[in-house]
């Protein structure tokens, strides 16, 4: 996929991207790490550590229960570099992040050519640059749908290569290993395969089939192994949502509207503004090339590929969304459906009469510079490393993570911190940070966990909990103790 003539400016962005990834990730106080993050570097962790695909928890015999709340696809490849680097797991899902923007880049190299520095220009869009720097399996799971989209018209495009049909089975495969949603790539192939048999390609259309069957089977399996091991598919329980319909559109659309900030800059109103230009100067160029031939025929036809999958996406995702406790709609579900709806307005005007630009590199220079500026972390680099004037000093990712590690040096294996530092699962894969927000009394919650093992349990004492929400006994105890402060309870 790697063209002979060596694009300067796609590899400028390239270096501007993994730049801002690496910055953000070091001036971030927590290096944009979530929730969901630490459970992937857990997984990275014990898997470097030799434990497998075992995460520890007090809620199930022995203290250990099969990863399976995620994939384990995203966190293996964390696993993998952190192997060949040495690297912490931190960093090597940074790294991660950097290698997926290269492999995207040189992916759409393949499809767009001389057009790839532009169209990479996507990726400086606000999701998905702050996709790419968060430890998310989303990354990842953006290139594996780029790859599958390439393999499923290339496939047709060659007349089944049997090169392009393994892709699309491995890449199908993978972006369910890395999201449970990437399932629904089954029904993209299936529906290029029903197209196929209509128009009396047999072999084609057999053979796209096969893959369907085979990828439904391996995950069905792997589905299957999650019930044996934890009761569940997919590691826990996800009833159905207690949304009504009225507010499950409006959440739909809240996030659809979001996903209109298109520029990173501060002002949310300003940044629709700019996306509504650029969308009406599209439209524009379309109305007055809409009577000129396209060129059907090439690699620009990708574009009904990329529709297909993210309007079958989008589907998925907000059905999977609002039948199941998860999280609202955002940016975070909803970036993938954005992300090929773009590539395939970039197809499709491929594919239209060229706009020839006087000094494009100039002009080019001058956007990625732009959009630099705006995607780096000033406000970390600037306020929280002027120290003067004893002013309030705004710690990095590693001063933070060496305070972490100390405060929680001597403890104890097989202890629970509630209200811990989240990082905790990853900096020390023996010990639960876990949050209770519950109207229980404090030896209410001391009898909950000793039932489920043999744990020591402390509390990090914090002054920012929501009374509503905590017991009273536990309001208490935290006014007793100093902020910050690891106090042991049993």
């Amino acid at each position: 996929m790697i063209q002979s003539k060596f694009n300067g400016k796609l590899f400028l962005l390239f270096c501007v991207l993994g730049f801002i990834v690496i910055l953000r990730s070091y001036f971030d106080p927590n290096g944009w790490i979530t929730p969901d993050s630490t459970f992937y570097l857990q997984l990275s962790q014990s898997l470097l550590d030799g434990n497998g695909f075992q995460r520890i928890a007090y809620d199930v015999p022995g203290g250990r229960t099969l990863f399976a709340i995620w994939p384990v696809g995203y966190p293996t490849l964390i696993f993998i570099i952190a192997k060949l680097t040495g690297l912490s797991v931190f960093w090597a899902s940074k790294v991660l992040s950097v290698l997926i923007i290269g492999c995207c880049l040189m992916v759409l190299q393949f499809i767009f050519k001389s057009n790839a520095h532009w169209v990479g220009l996507i990726l400086c869009c606000q999701s998905f640059s702050n996709i790419n720097t968060y430890t998310w399996s989303e990354g990842a799971f953006l290139l594996f749908l780029l790859v599958f989209c390439l393999s499923v018209y290339q496939y047709i495009r060659t007349a089944g290569k049997i090169s392009w049909l393994l892709s699309v089975l491995f890449s199908g495969l993978l972006l369910f290993l890395t999201r449970y949603i990437g399932v629904f790539t089954f029904m993209v192939a299936g529906i290029v395969a029903i197209s196929l048999l209509i128009k009396k390609r047999w072999i084609l259309s057999l053979k796209l089939l096969i893959v369907v069957f085979i990828q439904i089977l391996i995950s069905g399996f792997y589905l299957y192994n999650n019930k044996l091991s934890t009761g569940y598919l997919t590691g826990m329980a996800r009833g159905a949502g207690a949304e009504v319909n009225k507010k499950m559109f409006s959440q739909l659309f809240s996030a659809l509207n979001e996903e209109l900030v298109l520029i990173p800059v501060t002002s949310t109103s300003f940044s629709k503004i700019l996306t509504f230009l650029l969308l009406f100067l599209l439209g524009v160029y379309l109305y007055k090339t809409i009577r000129k031939k396209y060129r059907f025929g090439s690699i620009n036809d990708i574009w009904i590929y990329f529709i297909l999958t993210a309007i079958i996406y989008l589907i998925f995702i907000t059905i999977s969304v609002w039948k199941s406790n998860v999280s609202d709609l955002d940016y975070r579900y909803l970036a993938p459906s954005t992300f090929l709806a773009l590539l395939s307005v970039a197809a499709y005007l491929q594919g239209k009469p060229k706009i020839r630009i006087k000094k494009g590199s100039v002009y080019y220079i001058l956007i990625l510079a732009v959009l630099g500026i705006l995607l780096f972390p000033v406000k970390y680099h600037v306020y929280g490393y002027i120290k003067a004037k004893g002013n309030y000093v705004f710690p990095n990712y590693p001063d933070n993570m060496a305070i972490l590690e100390e405060k929680y040096r001597g403890m104890e294996s097989n202890s629970i911190v509630i209200y811990g530092s989240p990082h905790i699962r990853y900096l020390r894969t023996d010990i639960i940070p876990t949050d209770l927000y519950t109207r229980s009394p404090l030896d209410g919650i001391i009898k909950y966990f000793k039932r489920k093992g043999d744990w020591n349990i402390y509390i990090e004492i914090r002054h920012d909990l929501d009374p509503i929400s905590i017991h009273e006994s536990v309001i208490d105890f935290m006014k007793e103790h100093q902020e910050g402060e690891i106090v042991r309870i049993e």
